[in-house]
């Protein structure tokens, strides 16, 4: 398994086959804007998004991988990213998290029928003073057999959303059994600690004050658009 761009950069790869992997990556590309404006249109309408409510009515941050001939190792290169998507996260946070993303993968990596699969996912996880949503698509495409594309079997790729949660349209109940849902049967008292003493603080705060202390604390760009 590899990262696209990675599989680009090698200067041992033949023209052919770079030339399909560059319009493998261009094709994705495209896949995951679309995923992407849907995301947009899904979390800007309450009446879409659900009971998991946002403020800012968009989401603050963005990531986005893309791989080819990906295995049941593929957990790790997409755990990668989740020390820089939640730098405000505790380990034990972290660790619940992976295994959540664990049980949606299973079920697209372990499937190598011929053609595109995807699959959506919705988990809420505690960080840094708020209760944040993550909204994730994967999606891959196994090819035949070897020979299409180079040597390569499958092309996968996925992108996730992070927004804060309205804590005012959401009780917390709700929000333990989100987390419990999304967790199986691994033991998540210490995150839902985190999320109950999380609620219990918010109670009563200015969400607006939410909104941009969270903004600040890591770095993000406030968008115009402040919570209702």
């Amino acid at each position: 398994m590899t990262k696209l761009r990675e599989r680009l950069a090698d200067s041992s790869l033949e023209a052919k086959e770079k030339e399909q992997l560059q319009f493998l990556r261009s094709a994705m590309a495209t896949q995951v804007h679309l995923y992407r404006e849907q995301l947009k249109d899904v979390l800007c309408d309450p009446t879409s998004v659900g009971k998991v409510q946002i403020l800012g009515g968009q989401p603050l941050r963005y990531h986005e991988e893309s791989l080819v001939d990906i295995t049941d190792d593929t957990d790790d290169k997409i755990y990668e990213v989740i020390g820089d998507f939640f730098p405000g996260a505790l380990d034990v946070t972290k660790d619940a998290f992976k295994i959540a993303i664990d049980q949606n993968l299973r079920s697209i990596v372990d499937d190598a029928s011929v053609g595109g699969k995807k699959v959506q996912a919705v988990y809420v996880i505690p960080e840094n003073g708020a209760i944040v949503r993550v909204d994730a698509i994967y999606w891959k495409y196994d090819f035949s057999e070897e020979g299409i594309i180079g040597s390569h079997k499958n092309i996968f790729c996925c992108l996730f959303a992070k927004s804060i949660i309205d804590h005012t349209q959401i009780t917390l109940d709700d929000l333990i059994s989100l987390v419990s849902e999304q967790s199986g049967s691994a033991d998540v008292k210490d995150v839902l600690d985190e999320v109950k003493e999380i609620w219990e603080k918010v109670q009563g705060l200015d969400k607006e004050a939410i909104f941009i202390e969270y903004c600040k604390n890591h770095a993000l760009s406030r968008h115009d658009t402040a919570p209702a």
